[in-house]
């Protein structure tokens, strides 16, 4: 079973929790609500899962809703010592457009930025 969100659940204030023993998830949203961009918040598979599609499956099924609902480009960040994740966004057909300075903590890290454009 996969568990993907196209938006955070709230559940008392609080984003809901994926359930226990899921293999991967995302949480995306339109940026901004009103425009037609996609942004990738998380993209995350358990440890025991990895390396078996999951990642692959999750971005594969967000990017078919922004195809469905003619969104022209979904964005994500990660970090540059995640090869294996760059690598795949870039099999997907992602490119690396920017770069965000000290974007993550605990380690700090800058970030890079891939977009996908979906109208091309």
């Amino acid at each position: 079973m996969l568990f993907t969100a196209l938006e955070p659940r709230r559940a008392g204030g609080r984003a809901a929790k994926p359930p226990s023993g899921f293999p991967g998830c995302f949480t995306a949203k339109p940026a901004g609500g009103l425009c037609d961009e996609g942004y990738i918040a998380n993209v995350a598979v358990a440890e025991h899962c990895r390396g078996q599609g999951v990642a692959r499956r999750l971005l594969q099924t967000l990017m078919d809703y922004g195809r469905q609902h003619r969104l022209s480009l979904i964005t994500l960040e990660v970090r540059p010592s995640n090869a294996p994740a760059a690598a795949l966004y870039r099999s997907l057909g992602f490119q690396q457009v920017g770069s965000r300075k000290n974007f993550y903590q605990n380690p700090g890290e800058d970030a890079l930025i891939f977009t996908l454009y979906l109208n091309e």
